[in-house]
């Protein structure tokens, strides 16, 4: 087994520079291993079409969320989006002060996290928002910022028309973005229903799925519809996003579309007329199905040293390889991971903190036989296309390090 690279002199300046130089090395080996495992002869000269990603694997929702990961990080305008997110998280697990993000929960296969449901009840537009339009207002938490939205699952209700007793009707259901000026957005989906309304029935309900991705940056983009009374005690990061639907399906001119009451606008409102609203079994919902954005802890892992700091010890220190840097185009997901890579001295003679790498390093000599390398590895699931633009998926193992040892 090769040793790492002994950082022994007492220059620091040539300490980084051979740490540089340790790291590409490093990395060439990592990216020629992984070639192999890929059982690829050589780097394939493609470029990933993002318009074709979402027809693969589309019942594996972890598979779903890489692909739309990368195809978020290759919007450039979407990136820009999140530079507020990035500094907020500017010290947590998975985004480094240098502004490179990579989500193990997404990509490491021994970290898969399970899958989260969350429900977010429509509400009544604000007062201050024109009442002669229909709009529903879904707020989401600050919480779920620092999720990833694997599928978003719209319920509405639909009632009876009025001058309709029962049968078979047929409409079609839109769904807008109402902007708080009451304008709307574009078409998000569009569905033709064929609805019985029995002899008992007041209400059809109907599930319609949304793409992801706006709803994405609806939950990390800033609150359009909060009254910032209830919220001024709290900081900006705790304020939930806030966005506004206008759903429409018509029938002989009517909007069968249920929606909720005017909420909270009332100073002196009944208690229980508020209960009643809230508690609606008509009530229009989101259902988000959600995997964590990070790994599970809020920090950096513990045993990751800095470089620069002095530590001479066998530790393990970041190694991000970035697929798209590299000119490896043909790498779907994930865009960039940290490998991690081991480093330092192993000596037996114990070290103090007033003991420099010089005098480390002349310890450690004793104990050349000793090398720093990694005692325990995750895999990566990685998504790539071939040269006839086969898409794949694979599992390779070994391809980040998570503890370091002397041996």
């Amino acid at each position: 087994m090769a040793c790492s690279v002994c950082l022994s002199s007492a220059c620091s300046v040539c300490e980084q520079k051979a740490f540089e130089e340790y790291k590409r090395l490093r990395q060439e080996q990592i990216l020629k291993d992984l070639l192999k495992k890929l059982e690829l002869p050589a780097k394939p000269n493609v470029t990933v079409d993002y318009n074709s990603l979402k027809f693969i694997a589309p019942h594996n929702q972890r598979i779903q969320a890489l692909i739309e990961q990368s195809r978020r990080e290759h919007n450039q305008e979407h990136r820009r989006s999140i530079q507020q997110w990035r500094r907020r998280n500017s010290d947590e697990d998975g985004v480094f002060e240098d502004g490179v993000d990579y989500f193990p929960a997404l990509y490491e296969t021994e970290r898969e996290q399970p899958l989260q449901t969350s429900y977010v009840l429509a509400e009544g537009a604000p007062e201050w928002f024109d009442q002669n339009l229909q709009a529903a207002v879904f707020r989401f938490g600050a919480d779920l910022r620092k999720k990833f939205v694997t599928s978003a699952r719209l319920n509405i209700f639909l009632r009876r028309p009025e001058q309709f007793e029962y049968g078979q009707i047929t409409t079609r259901l839109n769904i807008y973005q109402r902007f708080p000026n009451g304008t709307l957005g574009p078409k998000l989906v569009s569905k033709h229903l064929d609805l019985d309304f029995g002899e008992a029935t007041e209400f059809e309900q109907v599930e319609l799925m949304l793409d992801v991705l706006p709803v994405q940056e609806w939950i990390e983009n800033v609150p359009q519809f909060e009254q910032q009374k209830f919220y001024s005690d709290f900081d900006n990061e705790n304020i939930p996003s806030s966005i506004a639907l206008y759903v429409e399906a018509i029938y002989e001119g009517e909007n069968l579309v249920q929606y909720p009451s005017l909420l909270n606008n009332e100073e002196n409102e009944d208690e229980n007329q508020k209960y009643s609203a809230y508690s609606s079994p008509s009530r229009m919902f989101f259902e988000l199905e959600l995997t964590n954005l990070k790994s599970g802890r809020s920090r950096r892992n513990a045993n990751t040293c800095k470089p620069g700091s002095n530590n001479t010890k066998c530790c393990l220190y970041d190694l991000v390889i970035d697929f798209e840097k590299i000119g490896w185009g043909f790498v779907i997901a994930p865009k960039r991971y940290n490998a991690y890579v081991c480093s330092g001295e192993c000596a037996r003679m114990a070290t103090s903190p007033s003991m420099g790498r010089f005098q480390a390093a002349a310890a450690a000599k004793i104990d050349h036989f000793q090398c720093c390398h990694p005692k325990e590895y995750n895999g990566i699931t990685i998504l790539f296309v071939q040269e006839n633009n086969n898409v794949l998926i694979r599992q390779i193992p070994n391809m980040v390090a998570k503890d370091c040892g002397c041996q």
